[in-house]
């Protein structure tokens, strides 16, 4: 089954919706705006299994919920997350760092969008879905590169985390497997 990974700017959106945006678009189709629409139709489409975020996109979320909110708010959120049926939380492994040092080092892009792709890479994701341009860009830039010359931990890397050879070389095939096939949804802004 394809499994895509949902950014903390849809997610934000998915569930922070209010009922009479949610109502709106149960009756004309449309909230009223193009990116809180898409991330209705992504929510309305979950029970279907095949949607998932990270640890660290559901922390970005909650932190931006509390902001803008309150920490009752944050906890509301949290726990519809969580208890969402067919969305799957995917953890933070240890394989996530050497990835996301990669991506950072070979490709310049942003610590957290490394560590958000890197969970995605691990896990096995066909897709990404989000509306943070820049994170778009660095997925397919990245995707480009696996398909072109393979994905490279650094050796710095690989002597900070001391990976064997072998280690290095299985984390660089399944990442490069994985990104090479990777698609990008891009969500409206």
């Amino acid at each position: 089954m394809a499994l895509t990974f949902v950014d903390a700017n849809i997610l934000f959106k998915m569930f922070a919706v209010s009922r009479k945006r949610l109502e709106g678009y149960h009756e004309k189709g449309t909230s009223g705006s193009k990116a809180l629409d898409h991330a209705i139709d992504i929510l309305l489409n979950l029970y279907r299994g095949g949607y998932s975020t990270s640890e660290l996109a559901l922390l970005e979320a909650c932190g931006v919920v509390a902001r803008v909110g309150n920490i009752d708010k944050a906890t509301l959120f949290l726990r519809a997350v969580l208890e969402q049926e067919g969305f799957s939380i995917l953890g933070v492994t240890a394989l996530v760092y050497p990835l996301a040092y990669a991506f950072v080092l070979e490709y310049g892009i942003g610590a957290r969008d490394a560590l958000h792709l890197g969970v995605a890479t691990i896990s096995g994701v066909n897709r990404v879905a989000t509306s943070d341009i820049e994170f778009a860009d660095g997925v397919e830039k990245i995707g480009w590169g696996a398909r072109s010359r393979g994905i490279k931990i650094p050796r710095i890397v690989e002597a900070m985390y001391g990976l064997s050879g072998q280690e290095r070389h299985i984390l660089e095939n399944r990442a490069t497997s994985a990104l090479s096939k990777m698609e990008t949804e891009r969500a409206p802004p």
